[in-house]
């Protein structure tokens, strides 16, 4: 009996590994398509005359309004920097449209960006359009325009620092692997993974972030307490600024709250998407029709390959920093 049904199981073995193959060989003759696709695509538009990498739909110098997107986890902000200084040389331009549709990200990177609006906010009107959300180092950002435009579903706040670090000692124990670590010093493999956090450990992190925080805290007291406190004043005449911090303080432990609660609290100025902003911004520099200045998209091609290294990029950063201005649904 053992050996009749030997050759029915070699059958299904062979006829299960004939079936992978298929699929696995379709995957990849659907996948080669799809890169000759995007590379026919790219090829093509890298060949129109009209294209140009890091150039502008309308050049900065002759236009009137400057549009830059921050989209997706903020690390390698060099690209929305140097469009913003081509921005900042326009003598012409009046007012930069900055959209934000991000969950935050590294906190250096989400800094270098306000203080370059903050700095361009000398001689040019900024605006901040948030999109979908707009929460931590987003709105790190947001703060430094001179008004804040909110859809009324915005998920906006998480105004705070976080830092994880996973833990895998127990794991590695049961499957036998162990991990032999030399170091200068006992703080040198902090937040290790293979061993357990000790209450220095916790301490030492703690203060990290509390600092860190601190400056987040104190950069949204600066742009926001005095529109804080004039929500405060539309419904109690009487009210000081040591209510409208008080409110400061409750609503930045990293709460969430949307684009409406957002406005009400003083957190946003106006309702409206990036169409009736830039209807507004038309009416209030009398431009009927106004030359925008948008970065140019790269090809597909290029797109799919540079946003694959730089979401690698974002994913190592994590790994090595860990200390994150970032919202995140768990």
């Amino acid at each position: 009996m053992e050996n009749s049904n030997q050759p029915v199981k070699q059958s299904k073995t062979a006829k299960y590994l004939v079936i992978f193959l298929v699929i696995f060989i379709g995957i990849i003759a659907i996948f080669s398509c799809l890169m000759v696709f995007m590379f026919s695509a790219s090829l093509s538009a890298v060949s129109n005359p009209s294209y140009s990498f890091d150039k502008f739909t309308v050049d900065p110098k002759s236009a009137d309004i400057g549009v830059v997107k921050i989209e997706g986890p903020i690390y390698k902000m060099d690209k929305v920097l140097k469009n913003l200084d081509k921005f900042n040389e326009s003598e012409k331009m009046k007012a930069v449209i900055v959209i934000i549709d991000s969950p935050g990200g590294a906190v250096v990177p989400s800094h270098r960006v306000y203080k370059k609006l903050k700095s361009m906010s000398k001689t040019k009107d900024i605006y901040i359009c948030m999109e979908n959300v707009c929460a931590s180092g987003g709105y790190y950002i947001a703060v430094a325009g001179k008004e804040i435009w909110t859809s009324p579903g915005t998920i906006t706040g998480s105004v705070g620092v976080i830092a994880q670090f996973m833990k895998t000692k127990d794991l590695f124990d049961k499957v036998g692997v162990e991990v032999n670590v030399i170091k200068s010093g006992k703080f040198k493999d902090i937040g290790s993974p293979q061993r357990d956090m000790t209450e220095e450990d916790r301490e030492l992190l703690q203060g990290l972030i509390d600092d860190t925080y601190s400056d987040f805290f104190n950069i949204v007291k600066t742009e926001r307490l005095s529109r804080i406190l004039d929500k405060l004043k539309e419904t109690n005449p009487n009210a000081t600024e040591a209510d409208a911090l008080a409110i400061l303080k409750e609503q930045t432990d990293g709460r969430i709250f949307s684009g409406n609660q957002a406005v009400r609290m003083g957190f946003a100025d106006k309702l409206g998407d990036y169409d009736e902003l830039l209807e507004y911004i038309k009416q209030k520099y009398g431009l009927k029709d106004p030359k925008i200045s948008k970065p140019k998209k790269k090809p597909e091609f290029y797109m799919f390959f540079e946003e694959t290294e730089e979401m690698l990029d974002y994913q190592m950063y994590g790994v090595r920093s860990q200390i994150l201005l970032k919202y995140s649904i768990y």
